[in-house]
């Protein structure tokens, strides 16, 4: 009787290890999809700058970011070389965190570190510690992920403060500072194509890469 059953337990293995091998490589694929990579070529006046990169890694638990800014310009005839790194990480539609470090000709500028701590944010900067006591649920980062619909405010995360968010037309966004000094920001179907960003140093457009 043993050697009967041997070769349907044979078959039986192989199709359970055929299933279970082509499940796995699904759910593998599935999630290598979920990364999504947003990058933007930094331009001024048709000149190359730099670039603007986004990792947005999204999962049942949370949703992390890691952006990488780097680029070069002269400003009254002296170069410039501006580096931005930060990782953010988002849950349930809330900021968690997210470390900035900020660059400039290789010098530290900054070195901003959020954190929610239950009840508020502990802010740690170059400036010295500070604390903010609403809960953010969309900032800078957000705006190159996906278009902001129904949003009214945004956390700048280079400046530790809120922003006025205007919608101006149909796919067309606009970032108002204190200073006064504006973004805008451009979407297609729901994704960033372009942005025109101005700073205290520079103004410079961003432009999506396929």
């Amino acid at each position: 009787m043993q050697l009967k059953k041997q070769p349907t337990d044979l078959l039986n293995r192989f199709i359970l290890t055929f299933f279970l091998t082509s499940f796995l490589g699904v759910g593998i694929t599935v999630r290598a999809a979920e990364e999504r990579v947003h990058l933007f070529a930094v331009m001024n006046k048709g000149d190359d700058l730099g670039h603007l990169k986004i990792i947005e890694k999204p999962t049942p638990a949370q949703t992390s970011y890691h952006y990488v800014m780097d680029m070069t310009t002269s400003v009254l005839f002296k170069k410039i070389h501006v580096q931005y790194n930060m990782d953010a990480v988002y849950k349930k539609g809330q900021l968690m965190n997210y470390h900035l470090i900020y660059r400039l000709n290789d010098r530290l500028v900054d070195d901003i570190t959020l954190k929610w701590i239950g009840e508020k944010y502990s802010i740690v900067s170059q400036k010295g510690t500070n604390e903010h006591l609403k809960k953010i649920r969309y900032s800078t980062i957000r705006l190159f992920c996906k278009e902001p619909v129904n949003r009214s405010s945004v956390w700048g995360e280079l400046i530790c403060e809120n922003s006025d968010l205007s919608k101006i037309e149909d796919g067309h966004y606009r970032v108002t500072f204190n200073s006064r000094k504006f973004n805008d920001y451009f979407y297609e179907k729901g994704q960033l194509i372009r942005a025109s960003i101005n700073t205290a140093l520079m103004s410079f457009e961003m432009f999506r890469v396929n």
